[in-house]
């Protein structure tokens, strides 16, 4: 039989890592992962360490352990007076297994999150939507005389100024639609989980286009000639 591998002794916060994490295992006697016990040690022993240290406690015959994918899942072994009947074993399995499963959902929500998030940092700041909004403001303010003019019947407007308006009108709704898409991604992923959201989004205030009545393809001069 080949020599077990000898646990590796190092100092974090005073203390024996090895005798620290076995010690933690025992006093919880719950199934843990390598991500759990530095989690729940707050990090004071790396990610690295703990992981390096549960293997070698597993080798020694000091913890149970099991693969769950690619993740591997550890517990302390119990005392000889406490041994786990076959109904209990069998339930620890299944517990482990669950557990494992909720950790892969969780990481797919995660990064679903974080998807999310990465695409609204690339949107515009609020000081930026607000710079935007005072800018279209302002055109706005400068093509309400033109407006008038047109409504009197006083002024033809020439096809190129036609022109550079309709873009602006497109440029400006679309800037919108992208503004909703996005609005609408996160807040399904907030949501996700949530049993009444609308209901959710009236207590927070938060008013849509529909809520509200506004039709982005409406003409914003209809009514006005």
């Amino acid at each position: 039989m080949p020599p077990k591998k000898t646990i590796s002794k190092g100092k974090e916060n005073g203390g024996d890592v090895a005798e620290t994490i076995l010690k933690y295992m025992k006093n919880q006697n719950r199934p843990y992962s390598a991500t759990d016990v530095n989690l729940n040690l707050k990090n004071a022993i790396p990610k690295a360490t703990v992981a390096k240290v549960l293997a070698q406690l597993l080798d020694q015959g000091l913890i149970h352990g099991k693969a769950y994918g690619k993740q591997w899942v550890y517990v302390a072994k119990q005392s000889p007076e406490t041994n786990l009947s076959a109904e209990d074993a069998y339930a620890l399995d299944k517990r482990l297994e669950d557990l494992s499963h909720e950790v892969e959902k969780m990481r797919e929500t995660t990064n679903r999150l974080q998807h999310n998030l990465n695409q609204l940092n690339k949107a515009l700041t609020v000081d930026e939507l607000r710079a935007r909004a005072a800018s279209l403001q302002a055109e706005i303010a400068d093509m309400e005389p033109r407006l008038e003019g047109l409504k009197a019947g006083t002024r033809v407007v020439s096809p190129e100024e036609k022109a550079r308006v309709d873009k602006l009108l497109e440029q400006c709704r679309k800037e919108w639609r992208a503004r909703k898409k996005l609005f609408k991604n996160a807040w399904d992923s907030i949501t996700e989980n949530v049993e009444r959201p609308k209901e959710l989004m009236e207590e927070l205030g938060i008013e849509t286009d529909e809520s509200v009545g506004m039709d982005i393809n409406r003409d914003p001069l209809d009514g006005l000639l």
